[in-house]
């Protein structure tokens, strides 16, 4: 977002619709605006100004409304977001598509750039899992081998690798474990759960044991403990 300039979320649903309107037309009216938007003329007016004061729309009274390059870009981010939201809840959760309609246009002000991109990612990933069919029963709480493998090709080696590889002072976030039985439940009993942070002290020659300080205290894994905990590597500034 342009530096100084803080949108609110009325503000991003105006900036929206112009741009959906735009794509049939090569401007927007206030008309059209109020009533995509479900709100009255006065309403939009205010709006317009705004957004005109911000230089992200180019507005003067009783004339068609066009987006400014920077108007376009803040748009077009907002659209993704409403567009990746939508598709993860009908594709994932399958719900119907006026509720995912709806969901999408509350949550896609309030979740984060890099969330929407990994949800994305996700719905994208889980296309054709056999457990996602109509007909098939109902989810585990377990990660099948089909979507670890598309995952796997999907991800870029750097930003998501299983525990046993990570370097001593490294810190990383665990994302799950792989397979399931008393390994799995030990493992995350110790605490490393979905979204815990873990820092790599020591490894032991032949990376057997590694020693780990999670949650404010310190455990050590198994190299075959360790395989079977997939991270996400942190950037140094996010440690």
């Amino acid at each position: 977002m342009t530096k100084g300039v803080t949108l609110t979320a009325a503000l991003e649903d105006y900036l929206e619709a112009i741009f959906n309107l735009c794509r049939f037309d090569s401007a927007a009216r206030s008309r059209d605006i109020a009533e995509s938007l479900n709100v009255h003329k006065s309403t939009v007016t205010a709006a317009l100004k705004s957004l005109g004061q911000m230089n992200l729309i180019n507005y003067a009274p009783y004339e068609a409304v066009t987006l400014t390059p920077e108007g376009r870009r803040l748009a077009e981010d907002v659209a993704k977001r409403h567009a990746a939201l939508k598709v993860f809840f009908i594709n994932v959760l399958r719900v119907d598509e006026a509720m995912a309609e709806s969901a999408a246009c509350g949550m896609e002000h309030s979740v984060p750039r890099e969330i929407v991109h990994k949800l994305a990612l996700f719905a994208s990933q889980m296309q054709g899992c056999p457990r996602l069919e109509d007909d098939a029963p109902a989810v585990a709480d377990t990660v099948c081998d089909a979507c670890l493998s598309r995952a796997d090709q999907a991800l870029p080696p750097h930003e998501q690798i299983t525990l046993d590889r990570v370097q001593p002072g490294d810190t990383v976030r665990a994302i799950l474990v792989r397979g399931g039985g008393q390994v799995k439940k030990r493992i995350t009993e110790m605490g490393l759960t979905r979204g815990a942070l873990a820092t790599v002290e020591r490894i032991a020659p032949m990376g057997d044991p590694m020693d780990l300080k999670i949650r404010g205290y310190r455990l050590s894994l198994r190299k075959d403990e360790a395989a079977r905990v997939v991270v996400e590597t942190l950037p140094k500034n996010e440690e």
